[in-house]
């Protein structure tokens, strides 16, 4: 399982790199908040028998919300979601000829890693205040102004731009049979208006789009 989660990685890794466009959005979408909900990114690379894919998704678009949970309704959301994109054989279907199986499938989310990195600032900041009053009038002042930008940060990971990311590797019998990829993703997620894919197989490097109305994609 380890070499296949390498193997995964470092796939995904080249066909983000080669594919012009995938280079492109990838960057665009992985800096802190500069996703756009209803946007999703899917990058794929085919090599030897296995096919692997690697979604990035906003989290508006997985459970309606992209801040760390309040509640143990949206905590219970975030878990349930967590299933439905392990099970990826319900979001993504491929030519049933070549009869790909999922092998392993990892997910991951920033909604409640942004929630414990918080309560940890606020532990920080608490120890900045008992120090700032030991250390005299002109340091005072100074952290002052580190605190009140440190409180705009605070208000920024609150307000959240949390997102979702599931990796998939798949062995397929018939890989030779395999030329199309059927995007069920928007029946689970709803929210979703269009997914944007980056492909690279042995032969080519592909992108394109894909739309409730037109969810296949070939290769």
């Amino acid at each position: 399982m380890n070499n296949l989660t390498k193997l995964s990685l470092s796939s995904l890794a080249v066909a983000a790199a080669l594919v012009t466009t995938a280079a492109s959005a990838e960057e665009t979408f992985r800096q802190h908040g500069a996703h756009v909900h209803g946007e999703v990114e899917l990058n794929m690379a085919k090599e030897g028998n296995q096919v692997l894919l690697e979604v990035n998704a906003p989290g508006a678009d997985v459970v309606g919300f992209e801040h760390a949970p309040t509640n143990a309704e949206q905590e219970s959301a975030i878990e349930d979601a967590i299933k439905k994109l392990k099970n990826a054989e319900s979001l993504f279907v491929f030519s049933q000829a070549a009869n790909c199986q999922l092998d392993q499938a990892m997910v991951d989310e920033t909604l409640t890693k942004d929630s414990h990195d918080d309560h940890g600032h606020h532990d920080n900041h608490d120890n900045h205040d008992n120090h700032d009053h030991h250390e005299g009038h002109d340091h005072d002042d100074h952290a002052h102004h580190d605190k009140h930008d440190d409180h705009k940060d605070h208000d920024h990971d609150h307000d959240g731009h949390g997102e979702f990311n599931a990796q998939y590797a798949f062995t397929c019998e018939n890989i030779d049979k395999l030329s199309q990829l059927d995007a069920q993703w928007f029946n689970t997620f709803p929210s979703t208006e269009s997914i944007t894919i980056n492909a690279i197989t042995e032969a080519e490097q592909l992108s394109g789009k894909l739309q409730p109305g037109s969810t296949v994609f070939k290769f």
